[in-house]
């Protein structure tokens, strides 16, 4: 039977790179801290001005996270954000820290949803002269103005906070693939061997969600090791240092199975899809190359450091919910609440039938841990 591997970015965690948003946003910031310290003189870039309060009197400590490095800052500098989006990114994760704080892309969809309703509401206020009073409809035509500006520039402020992570990725975390992990190699090997004694015939496809080319380097050795073994791959969200033309990165949110989602259709304003998975998988041939594999004939599915979240729900609930899709193998980390939180996200899925989700996951007891390949960041 043909085996469908969907590596996430806990694969990229499993071999030390720090490519979670908050290490992002902690190497960020760090860095404009290391250069006020430095030059001694202001950091300027798109998303901040930093620079040294005098009147502050706190020191320069060596700090170990995003939350230690942000009561730094405020001790002891002045912090401008030159970008909307960012600065309430900031103060999300300082309102609820690392435990429960949203990603960005997840942040992006909540206030793009949050956009729509004021100006559905504008619009059918206008539409339906509910107003009395021609001043209160002036007052509404602001106001949809307003919003209406906001969208654009939410829109602008994700695209160059996008520039700057995936900069980030290419310049810090990139560099530092180049050897692959025997631990790794070998237990990638298994995944294949599980299928290809049974199955002389079997066909392979790695799915990477990540940017970077790390699952690349076991490719490589796997199809040497296995011959004539058909093993395709494809960068669904893009890969860095790349034409961009042809395998562009794609970032944002991608659940059209959202309640708000129809009505953000609603309102036949395309700026609201910009940032919209479904559409930017349409700009490369990798969702193509993917959904000809998954038509073609039945298939096991195994997730590597994927945490299968609603960020990604139209790709896989298509994938999981597949008739050709036989079982779900959840490789997890470390221990059973992992494999759990996993299942949790995995069940949001399957909208019609919690009794195929069932059937398809693999238990816990059968289920095989991810290697970790070194000390958790």
């Amino acid at each position: 039977m043909n085996k469908l591997i969907l590596i996430g970015n806990g694969f990229d965690l499993a071999h030390g790179l720090k490519t979670r948003y908050d290490q992002f946003l902690f190497e960020y910031l760090n860095n404009a801290v290391n250069h006020v310290e430095a030059f001694d003189k202001t950091f300027d870039s798109k998303l901040i001005q930093l620079s040294y309060d005098s009147e502050k009197t706190g020191n320069q400590d060596d700090c170990k996270s995003l939350n230690e490095l942000l009561r730094m800052i405020k001790n002891r500098y002045t912090l401008g954000f030159k970008n909307r989006f960012f600065s309430e990114l900031i103060d999300e994760y300082n309102k609820y820290g690392q435990e429960r704080w949203v990603d960005i892309e997840y942040f992006y969809f909540d206030k793009i949803v949050r956009v729509a309703v004021q100006m559905s509401k504008y619009k059918s206020e206008l539409r339906e002269h509910v107003t009395v009073d021609g001043g209160n409809e002036v007052i509404q035509q602001k106001a949809l103005k307003k919003i209406s500006k906001y969208l654009d520039d939410l829109n602008t402020d994700l695209k160059v906070l996008k520039d700057e992570f995936i900069n980030y990725l290419s310049e810090y975390v990139e560099p530092n693939i180049s050897i692959a992990n025997q631990s790794m190699q070998d237990f990638l090997s298994e995944r294949l061997h599980e299928e290809k004694n049974s199955y002389s015939e079997s066909e392979f496809f790695f799915a990477n969600f990540n940017y970077t080319s790390t699952v690349k380097l076991y490719i490589k050795s796997l199809r040497e090791q296995f011959g004539n073994l058909k093993i395709k791959d494809s960068n669904i969200h893009g890969i860095l240092n790349q034409n961009q033309s042809n395998n562009p990165v794609i970032f944002g949110f991608g659940d059209e199975f959202d309640e708000s989602y129809k009505s953000i259709e609603n309102l036949n304003d395309n700026r609201f899809f910009e940032n919209i998975k479904s559409f930017n998988y349409l700009r490369s041939s990798n969702y193509h190359q993917l959904m000809v594999f998954v038509e073609k004939e039945k298939f096991n599915v195994s997730t590597i450091g994927l945490s299968c979240g609603l960020s990604d729900r139209t790709l896989l609930s298509y994938i999981l919910t597949h008739e050709n899709c036989q079982n779900i193998h959840v490789h997890y980390h470390k221990d059973e609440q992992n494999y759990l939180d996993i299942a949790y996200e995995i069940s949001r899925h399957f909208i019609d039938s919690k009794t195929k989700f069932r059937n398809k996951l693999i238990s816990f007891q059968k289920s095989i841990e991810c290697p970790q390949l070194v000390v958790d960041n």
